[in-house]
């Protein structure tokens, strides 16, 4: 293994539309075999990332449940809980959250919902999660990006691919969709349709995630389409100074700045939002959406502060951030600020930053 040479064969109970589809297509036998043979050639090979890929029908599904037998999943059924109640038992808060984060599911009011009203591109995560948790190896992916939109099925290739090699784990997606090929940058390829196997090494093939940034000309409209994904406050400061980031047409992201009512830095600016649609989260475009507009701010003379209780993600900004604290966060007072918000960070762990990029 993974060597196979395998015969399925699968014979249809006799019934009255049995007999009509034979006698329509002339048909002489409800005797179908079918013969599956090739060569995964992995053995002795580094790689963290597998596709089985090919058109319906082309046996992708049958090989991985012969090849990869140990490892192939077994249906999972997602209860009525809170998501993040449904990760294995064995695991601790701070390891679901941390995982959540790193394969891109990182909007805390999702993880409260029950995994049926999630988005597909949620679930597609929140599944790779689980897998993870539950230790299999390889993780085996079936139907991979089969009920997502094209945009995001790329967008979600890459966050998993991302993730999965940052834990070194090995991961193997099976597919009827080639378009993921560059954005997933598989070790290696086995193709269904013309029964070959590719061993293709980790070669940088992903496209650039090309960005537009609008500044919003309605902030109201603009913020309306992000507000619902924001963790904890929907409102947003008339004040407010508002971007957008548009990929392949689409608005994926937001963030608003705020003058900071300091007595004594009056150049100080604070970020007031900061979201990106879920099925858009774990490859950065939050990230370059906020520095680039960040980087304005500081060429035009402003010191930008951010303080957020995702830690996790604050932690994927130290390139361009100095972390200025990390505690329990104090109420505003006297400074004014208390009036932006209907929050406060009194009884959360919160941490501090400044931009210092370019």
């Amino acid at each position: 293994m993974p060597r196979f040479d395998f015969i399925r064969e699968t014979t249809a109970a006799p019934s009255f539309r049995v007999e009509q589809v034979k006698s329509g297509f002339d048909l002489q036998t409800d005797h179908i075999t079918e013969h599956f043979k090739g060569d995964i050639a992995i053995e002795g090979k580094a790689w963290n990332i597998g596709l089985i890929v090919g058109r319906s029908g082309t046996g992708k599904s049958t090989i991985a449940r012969e090849v990869f037998a140990a490892s192939y999943p077994k249906p999972h059924e997602y209860g009525t809980r809170a998501i993040v109640d449904e990760m294995p038992g064995s695991t601790s808060y701070k390891e679901i959250t941390a995982l959540f984060t790193a394969v891109g599911f990182s909007s805390p009011p999702s993880w409260l919902k029950p995994y049926a009203v999630l988005s597909n591109g949620e679930r597609m995560r929140v599944d790779l999660a689980y897998a993870i948790l539950s230790d299999a190896d390889p993780i085996v992916f079936d139907e991979f990006t089969s009920v997502v939109d094209r945009d995001i099925a790329k967008i979600c290739s890459y966050a998993m691919a991302k993730s999965v090699r940052s834990l070194g784990r090995k991961f193997i997606a099976i597919s009827c969709h080639d378009d993921i090929i560059d954005w997933l940058e598989p070790d290696w390829v086995y193709d269904t349709n013309s029964q070959t196997f590719t061993f293709l090494g980790r070669q940088r093939t992903r496209p650039a995630i090309q960005l537009d940034i609008i500044h919003c000309a309605d902030k109201k409209a603009a913020w309306e389409i992000f507000r619902k994904y924001h963790y904890l406050n929907t409102d947003i400061h008339k004040g407010a100074d508002c971007y957008i980031a548009v990929l392949a047409g689409k608005p994926v992201a937001f963030v608003a700045m705020l003058q900071f009512p300091h007595p004594l830095n009056k150049t100080l600016c604070r970020v007031h939002r900061w979201v990106t649609l879920p099925d858009y989260q774990g490859v950065g475009i939050g990230t370059a959406l906020l520095n680039r507009v960040s980087s304005r701010y500081k060429a035009a003379g402003r010191d930008v502060r951010l303080v957020s209780s995702q830690i996790n993600v604050m932690r994927g900004l130290k390139a361009n951030w100095m972390m200025m604290e990390i505690g329990r966060g104090k109420k505003f007072g006297n400074s004014g600020l208390s009036s932006l918000n209907k929050t406060n960070s009194s009884k959360r762990t919160v941490a501090s930053m400044k931009y210092t990029g370019a």
